[in-house]
């Protein structure tokens, strides 16, 4: 199209299409792109620092996301806009747990990956939810949401619940503890294995059984037959082999010593013993350590911060480099002796331990997320060295390698909002400029429109009491009522009662919520049918009122019936149902007798 334009003349247009074939051409789609994270993965190290700030940036970022799974071919993408649901629960459980309720209501009959993925990380992140309601979500996840360490943990809340919580006097707990427990054995046993979830233990069968429940039974795992997987025994080394690994290097003295030293750890094979005495982490530490102290007494402080850059840079991109912080944590030991030197030197062994520790299981090639105390202790130390240090790293990542850059976003704006380079700004402005900087970058290579549905975020402002957090995770458990298997519905039905006994303003409030939603005659049936039989003669909440009133007008007859039920339990008036036209055969007989 350039070149048609310019053949007619207009050098204009011609420019305008070319900018745009270049932009679609630099745009996100390269194989494996996982940019998008550098947005979504310091969201929680923002939220620390201005909780309002960082749900702004959610909602933001939340288009990208869902463009970043549509625009690509799926590979290492697929996933994002699960990640990005996983970050609302993180950030603003109140919002996630409503906005999953909403789309569930909304598309009743289908399942949602993104609500499973908010679901479970509400499950995983909300520990100070009040148990009854925590366990009622627990149990609507299914089979899913097994995790042994976070089940007992429940458990064990639910057992220390006050004597006069009507949990007790409701004897709900026996029935939450057996609900919990059915997830380890709802699956049949010829898929049983380590690689279908864990195993019900006897610690979570003690946990249920201190509640007065059954717990789950004992299930011996699938064998495994795959011998691929089988560790195979490290080869006993020749006797040269092993007498080299026993002894230390003979190293020189001063710079030259340190650089020895790493590059003589490095070599070393792939199967040889890692606790001989030559491979020994406590053994480099020293010698670089020693080495350094050496080097500053010698040729003064400029020289030693030279010699860590260098022992950095000889570590490699998968070396040792965590030995950078106990490096760090030993100058700080002689910093009364010289504090300016040690002092700087420490802070520029922490900020390189900081950027050369491959964050994310190693996933990231620069810093990350997972070691900010050594970003934070080289600022409390010496803030312009540290800053100066971590500059350079940022400069050389950039000029660097091929994919060296992934993680130096993340790992500045998480770094910023942990503790500002400049301690004379205000703490969450330098991270969240560089978290702008990227968003505008990320953007441009996103053009188009996300088709996101019912699914959009309005950040909450403010902070959220835990009861309204409590509320909107109820809604969530009884809006998995939408779910299409039998099995989601029946434990919806088993959360519903539990709540309606033990927690009835939350039961209420939620059941008005799902109420509200076109579901069909038999799940709208079902849940009124819980309704009658948990609140007997308990006051009803006006928004449930409410809607019962709107329900027993309903075309539908089953419904139209319990709802005036649960009204004339309450002592509420039941509205007539509404006029309807007659059938036409009916019509048509009345219509005969009426003749002369």
């Amino acid at each position: 199209m350039a070149r048609v334009s310019l053949a007619a003349g207009d050098p204009a247009e011609a420019r305008r299409c070319w900018n745009r074939a270049a932009r679609y051409m630099a745009a996100y789609g390269s194989h494996k792109d996982s940019t998008i994270h550098e947005l979504l993965d310091p969201l929680p190290n923002l939220a620390a620092a201005d909780p309002d700030q960082a749900r702004t940036r959610l909602a933001r970022v939340q288009p990208l996301a869902y463009l970043v799974a549509q625009r690509t071919d799926g590979r290492s993408t697929s996933a994002t806009p699960h990640d990005w649901w996983r970050r609302l629960a993180d950030l603003d459980p109140h919002a996630a747990a409503d906005l999953a309720a909403d789309v569930l209501l909304a598309e009743p009959g289908l399942p949602d990956g993104l609500v499973d993925a908010a679901h479970l990380q509400l499950l995983a992140v909300q520990a100070t939810a009040d148990p009854v309601v925590l366990a009622a979500l627990r149990v609507t996840a299914g089979p899913g949401g097994r995790h042994l360490d976070r089940d007992v943990a429940l458990l064990d809340r639910l057992a220390a619940l006050a004597p006069d919580d009507p949990a007790h006097a409701a004897g709900v707990l026996p029935l939450l503890a057996n609900a919990l427990s059915a997830t380890y054995d709802d699956q049949p046993l010829i898929y049983a294995s380590d690689a279908d979830g864990p195993e019900p233990t006897t610690v979570l069968r003690d946990a249920a059984h201190r509640l007065g429940g059954d717990g789950p039974p004992p299930r011996t795992p699938k064998p495994d037959s795959n011998s691929s997987s089988e560790r195979r025994a490290r080869a006993p080394a020749d006797i040269a082999t092993f007498l080299h690994a026993q002894q230390r290097p003979a190293l020189p003295p001063g710079a030259v010593g340190a650089v020895a030293a790493v590059r003589d750890h490095g070599s070393k094979p792939y199967n040889d013993d890692p606790d001989a005495p030559r491979w020994s982490a406590e053994a480099l530490t020293n010698a670089i350590g020693w080495r350094l102290m050496q080097v500053a007494a010698d040729n003064g402080a400029d020289a030693a911060a030279q010699l860590l850059y260098r022992v950095a840079d000889e570590f490699g991109a998968l070396g040792a480099t965590a030995l950078l912080a106990d490096v760090g944590a030993g100058l700080e030991l002689r910093r009364d002796t010289d504090p300016g030197t040690f002092d700087r030197l420490a802070s520029v062994a922490h900020t390189l331990a900081f950027a050369k520790i491959r964050g994310g299981g190693g996933r990231l090639t620069f810093a990350g997320r997972d070691r900010l105390d050594l970003w934070q202790r080289a600022q409390a130390l010496d803030a312009a060295a540290a800053a100066a240090t971590l500059a350079d790293q940022v400069a050389s990542a950039v000029a660097g390698r091929r994919y060296g850059t992934i993680g130096v976003t993340q790992a500045l704006v998480a770094a910023f909002a942990a503790r500002p380079p400049d301690p004379t700004r205000p703490a969450p402005a330098d991270a969240l400029a560089c978290w702008d900087a990227a968003f505008a970058v990320i953007a441009h290579r996103l053009p188009g429109t996300a088709d996101i549905g019912p699914g959009t975020y309005e950040p909450t402002t403010g902070p959220v009491v835990q009861c309204n957090i409590d509320i909107a995770l109820s809604r969530l458990a009884l809006a998995t009522l939408a779910m299409p298997e039998r099995a989601d519905r029946r434990r919806t039905l088993v959360a519903a009662t539990v709540m309606l006994a033990a927690r009835p303003a939350e039961a209420q409030a939620a059941a008005a919520r799902v109420l509200a939603a076109d579901l069909g005659a038999g799940p709208l049936t079902w849940l009124l049918r819980v309704l009658s039989d948990g609140l007997r003669d308990a006051p009803l909440a006006d928004d449930l009122a409410a809607q019962l009133v709107t329900l027993a007008r309903s075309d539908l007859l089953s419904v139209r019936v319990e709802a005036a039920n649960v009204l004339a339990a309450a002592g509420l008036p039941v509205p007539d149902p509404p006029a309807t036209l007659a059938h036409p055969a009916l019509a048509c007989a009345i219509a005969a007798e009426d003749l002369p």
